[in-house]
């Protein structure tokens, strides 16, 4: 099946469609853009459906699913670090950015996007996977010529107990300042 890369969001998801995907990372330019390498693809689900409002017209939703493994750039040694990626989420559909800053104060548990007649199913799936990218990203075990400790991971904490103890910047001066009062 040929993917679509426009869709009537409201349509789609009034007819309960389903679209998914595999897609070259190549064919995402700003994502390609925050990569080391450009090889991959991002495997792709959308859900489209909509749910009851009391009183109300049913509200539509896109729940997206999304796995895959980007080539980011290694916080310390500055080579490739490929990093998984995966997203599970349901968007709020709304008409307009009004409505969309209106319901996004009152939802908390969905996230909300502004449908469309001609709504871009790559360009929405090449957000939300920026979105989802780290801030740093981490070999688990590089730098250690460095003098990086080994098994500082992607996005892991020093583990307890492995902390350096804590160094106290001034904890010299008090030292000097003794001395210079005798």
């Amino acid at each position: 099946m040929t993917v679509p890369y426009e869709i009537d969001s409201f349509d789609a998801a009034r007819r309960r469609h389903q679209i998914e995907g595999i897609t070259p990372l190549s064919e995402f330019p700003r994502l390609a853009d925050l990569l080391v390498q450009a090889g991959g693809e991002l495997r792709w689900q959308i859900q489209a459906g909509q749910t009851a409002r009391p009183g109300a017209p049913p509200d539509s939703y896109f729940r997206l699913r999304l796995t895959g493994a980007l080539n980011l750039r290694c916080g310390r040694c500055l080579k490739a670090v490929e990093t998984p990626i995966s997203l599970d989420r349901e968007y709020l559909l709304v008409r307009d950015e009004d409505e969309a800053v209106r319901r996004d104060e009152l939802e908390s548990e969905q996230d909300v996007v502004v449908g469309s007649r001609q709504f871009s199913i790559m360009e929405w799936i090449e957000d939300e996977t920026i979105l989802e990218i780290p801030p740093v990203v981490f070999h688990d075990r590089c730098g250690d010529e460095m003098g990086f400790s080994p098994g500082h991971g992607r996005s892991s904490p020093d583990p307890v107990g492995d902390e350096p103890p804590t160094q106290r910047p001034f904890a010299g001066l008090a030292g000097l300042r003794n001395r210079s009062s005798k």
